[in-house]
């Protein structure tokens, strides 16, 4: 009787939680469950401790007041350590049966960057379904090579012929010299606070990579740009985390389903989707679930709707 009663309460608090995602207004909730959420995983700036805490988003690890830890630098880390990292794995796995990309759409820091980026007064690329779709499998490309790279990393470690040394910044992190969100949460804070730069600090360890230095920050000021002009171009495109929790998202728990007796097929939905979020072709997906390892539940075609045909789904 008393786990019943308990699995009664959890189905009934998590329906709650579907009811108030439904009504409406989830741009609203969206926004300040992005504010609070950059607070609290950047909570050394407010006194919050470091936790061991992996979450499946673009943080970087080595951001100084951050509270978790980027799932995917930790697994670069163990892979590139010579072993596998079963915990991380396990954790994104669970994370991306229940939620899918949702962590991508309400807790990701940098998402939340890119959609401030949005807001800029410019208007929007339009980018065709064909080339959004070949588009994407740029990000396959760069998980894979980071994958293989630190794996060969890893496997000269395990054979005591480390390559650590030869690699440099690519050895541990294969992927982190490239990521804009490192360049932005955690090289800029060096610059600013401790001079940490060419010409700066003078024990600046990688105070001679002057290339490495200006092409990060090249880079990230391109991301932006983009960002501006493809809302969420990053995620979209790049992003190596959001590449791997596609394939759980699929089939994951919660997703956005359309109602077929309110649906008239106007493409409100995936115009918004267009304008603001990832470009997801959603008439395309049956009425049952929109199974798009793109989706990330941020939920703006449920507001776009103008029948409220489309809502937050619970298995199916």
């Amino acid at each position: 009787m008393g786990t019943s009663s308990k699995d009664s309460k959890a189905k009934t608090f998590g329906l709650r939680i579907l009811e108030g995602m439904n009504s409406r207004k989830v741009r609203l909730l969206r926004w300040l469950v992005q504010i609070t959420s950059f607070l609290v995983i950047n909570g050394g700036l407010i006194g919050l401790g470091w936790t061991y805490i992996p979450l499946p988003i673009n943080q970087p690890s080595g951001a100084p007041f951050t509270t978790i830890i980027g799932a995917f630098d930790a697994f670069q880390d163990g892979i590139a350590g010579g072993f596998f990292p079963f915990v991380i794995f396990g954790v994104c796995l669970i994370i991306g049966a229940i939620f899918g990309r949702t962590l991508c759409g309400w807790i990701c820091p940098f998402g939340f960057f890119q959609d401030l980026m949005r807001l800029v007064p410019i208007k929007k690329l339009k980018i065709s379904k064909p080339l959004n779709k070949g588009l994407r499998d740029i990000r396959a490309v760069i998980f894979w090579a980071v994958i293989l790279v630190a794996g060969f990393v890893g496997y000269k470690e395990i054979i005591d012929q480390s390559v650590v040394e030869s690699f440099n910044a690519f050895a541990n992190q294969p992927w982190t010299p490239f990521n804009p969100a490192a360049t932005l949460f955690v090289m800029f804070f060096y610059m600013i606070f401790w001079q940490q730069y060419p010409g700066g600090d003078p024990d600046f360890v990688a105070g001679n990579w002057n290339f490495m230095f200006y092409f990060r920050i090249i880079l990230l000021v391109a991301v932006i740009g983009l960002s501006i002009f493809i809302p969420r171009f990053y995620c979209r495109y790049v992003c190596p985390i959001g590449y791997a929790m596609g394939f759980p998202a699929k089939y994951s728990l919660i997703g956005v389903a359309r109602n077929p007796a309110r649906c008239t097929h106007c493409g409100s939905c995936e115009e918004m989707c267009e304008k603001s979020a990832m470009q997801v072709p959603i008439l395309d997906y049956s009425y049952e679930r929109i199974r798009d390892a793109n989706c990330n539940n941020c939920g703006s075609c449920l507001d776009a709707c103008p029948h409220g045909a489309i809502y937050f789904k619970f298995k199916g």
